[in-house]
């Protein structure tokens, strides 16, 4: 049996917290890109490293905004969706959660970054936590010693060496140039431009198990996760990408439903370790349309639109995902 689920979020309902989020990054991001384009023409050292202490105080700034909006944006959206009737709740603080991910931005400065699994581990906990359906809290169940796993070995490592590799190519080619071999200086610059497309299609395999690694809640006696394979998800992943970059753009939403569609199917929920069901997500014909459409009118109006628009598509996503209760079968190549 399909039980749907139900949202009944309005831009009427949060466009206040939306539209201030929206200007309070807007005045933290200009000083931030317009120090970020200055870095390169600074040449004194203590201007450079005073500028990159400006940038970092702005970038954690626009995190911590970021966090408080998350909280009070979904005390507003949380008690909106439901499911068989009952609604969920959200009692998470905006001030303990901007609390906790000062401190673990700041262990995390400390360390040089090895606290980032442990950072996104504890915000997730304390999110998570704070979600409740039925009476119950739901509880995350990732675990940041294979988030750790993921970062050395999917990011760091392979980010290391294509770094050590984009920056030999780069100046053995300007050294063939320079003494006029031209043939062997293309295609020196060719690599180059080879190494810097493996950067972007080695992110997808690292973005796919951070976002594997996000979805482990449980609740009560039952596990949420993804049942997925990953080299067919790796190359369903590229496919739609390159969909998108040689439509110049125009098939973008259509490949956002797609990816939504292909992991909201692939995700499977058991009931004391044995299979008890999964989420469907029902694409129709005018999804494509109606995205497009949210996305010209918060261009014209400036992003004023935008709490409309988020709340239009997050109430279409969710009216079209059900819960299938058997233990059905997943879609073919999952």
């Amino acid at each position: 049996m399909k039980e749907p689920i139900t949202c009944s979020l309005t831009g009427h309902q949060w466009w206040k917290p939306f539209l201030g989020f929206l200007v309070l990054s807007v005045v933290i991001m200009v000083p931030l890109q317009t120090a970020s384009n200055s870095m390169s023409e600074i040449t004194d050292l203590r201007i450079l490293l005073s500028s990159f202490s400006f940038m970092l105080v702005l970038s954690v700034l626009l995190t911590l905004v970021q966090a408080a909006f998350t909280i009070t944006l979904s005390r507003i959206a949380l008690p909106l969706i439901a499911f068989r009737g009952k609604q969920f709740s959200f009692n998470g603080s905006a001030g303990e959660y901007v609390s906790l991910h000062l401190v673990c931005i700041l262990l995390s400065l400390i360390t040089f970054g090895f606290y980032l699994p442990w950072y996104y581990t504890r915000t997730m906990q304390y999110y998570v936590s704070h979600i409740s359906y039925d009476g119950e809290a739901a509880k995350f169940e990732g675990k940041p010693g294979k988030l750790m796993k993921y970062y050395v070995l999917g990011l760091i490592l392979p980010l290391l060496v294509l770094f050590v590799a984009f920056g030999v190519l780069l100046s053995t080619a300007i050294m063939y140039q320079t003494n006029n071999y031209p043939e062997i200086a293309e295609t020196l610059f060719f690599l180059v431009g080879v190494v810097y497309i493996v950067f972007f299609i080695l992110i997808i395999p690292f973005m796919y198990n951070l976002y594997k690694w996000f979805v482990n809640i449980s609740w009560k006696n039952l596990r949420f996760y993804w049942k997925t394979e990953f080299w067919g998800s790796f190359f369903f992943l590229v496919g739609q990408l390159l969909l998108s970059l040689i439509t110049l753009g125009i098939y973008l939403p259509a490949g956002i439903l797609a990816i939504y569609k292909y992991f909201i199917d692939r995700t499977v929920i058991d009931k004391d370790g044995q299979p008890a069901g999964r989420f469907e997500f029902a694409r129709e014909r005018g999804g494509f349309a109606f995205l497009w459409g949210q996305i010209l009118l918060s261009i014209v109006t400036v992003g004023i639109y935008l709490p409309w628009a988020y709340a239009n598509i997050l109430r279409y996503v969710l009216s079209h995902v059900t819960v299938d209760e058997t233990p059905a079968e997943l879609p073919q190549n999952y």
